[in-house]
């Protein structure tokens, strides 16, 4: 563990400068607020100039578990990481190990061949240099007109995709063959890296187009239609700014969550480490998001963020 959090300190300071700036999570200096106000930009744009949009929200279908070893280990060599770099990256990601249990029965321990185990410091910083895999396709496959992305204005450079982590929001033109590019890269990328889209729970959003052709560009990528408003990091993605009524849903489900814990017996300090972790994701995505004081005083209001904070 100490291994993996130094070579993560370390790591932090080069995927600043090798990773896109389509990715936001976990590179130091970008947040999430950057990736949601630049989507909220492009919806704003095309209901303005009423021009024609699709956005297709994708779901990985287990992201940190399916990510090969041996492509990771390829991607950091071609970035220039030492053979010592990648054989302590090897010897990090190598040691996990999982067990069976049938029936409350465990089978033993055995070595497992690919993923990222969740709650390593190490996973994040590595997820993203496989997730930039497919920012360079996306970015060299518009550079060659194989794909169209959409601007955030008129004369802005048109965006073909935005990451956070394993979110994924892709823009595109409403054309038949720009789709298919982007669904012949993401297939692609399944093959290469092993992080496969699940398209049964995945969506379409079309904007300003006609109902015959969004069917038949549903049908061509195989999702699910999403009705106005697509939420993108639990926020809805509207073109006006975000009122008081669409906050309430994440600030209800902090608070569902809040409410709850059971574990009334624990010490002070315990009380507060379960309360923030109840809702640290929820209440920073609205700091970073806005500057909504509302959102933040119900929350601290509430009865069970102040028993859990000792008070």
């Amino acid at each position: 563990m100490i291994l993996a959090k130094v070579l993560t300190n370390r790591l932090k300071k080069v995927c600043l400068h090798i990773i896109e700036e389509n990715q936001s999570a976990f590179i130091p200096g970008r947040g999430l607020q950057e990736g949601f106000a630049i989507s909220q930009e492009i919806i704003a744009n095309l209901h303005k100039d009423k021009r024609s949009g699709i956005i297709l929200k994708l779901d990985f279908a287990k992201a940190y578990d399916h990510v090969k070893w041996d492509f990771l280990l390829q991607v950091m060599t071609l970035h220039g990481f030492s053979a010592n770099w990648t054989r302590m990256i090897k010897m990090c990601v190598g040691s996990a190990m999982a067990l069976v249990s049938i029936n409350g029965s465990i089978c033993g321990f055995f070595h497992i061949n690919r993923g990222l185990r969740q709650g390593d410091p190490l996973s994040p910083m590595l997820f993203s240099l496989v997730a930039n895999v497919l920012s360079r396709m996306c970015l060299k496959a518009e550079r060659a007109s194989w794909i169209a992305g959409l601007p955030c204005s008129n004369r802005g450079t048109p965006v073909t995709h935005l990451q956070y982590a394993d979110d994924t929001m892709v823009f595109a033109e409403p054309e038949e063959d720009v789709l298919g590019g982007y669904k012949f890269i993401l297939s692609c990328f399944a093959i290469l890296s092993g992080l496969k889209i699940n398209w049964s729970k995945s969506s379409l959003w079309a904007i300003n187009v006609d109902i015959t052709r969004v069917e038949s560009l549903v049908a061509l990528v195989g999702c699910e239609l999403q009705q106005a408003p697509l939420k993108h990091l639990g926020l809805p993605l509207v073109q006006r700014r975000l009122l008081r009524k669409d906050w309430v849903p994440l600030v209800e489900r902090i608070e569902k969550r809040l409410a709850g814990w059971e574990n009334r017996c624990l010490s002070s300090g315990g009380r507060r480490l379960i309360s923030y972790a109840a809702d640290s994701s929820g209440t920073e995505r609205i700091q970073e998001t806005s500057n909504l004081t509302w959102c933040n005083g119900r929350i601290s209001r509430s009865p069970e963020k102040q028993v859990a904070s000792g008070f």
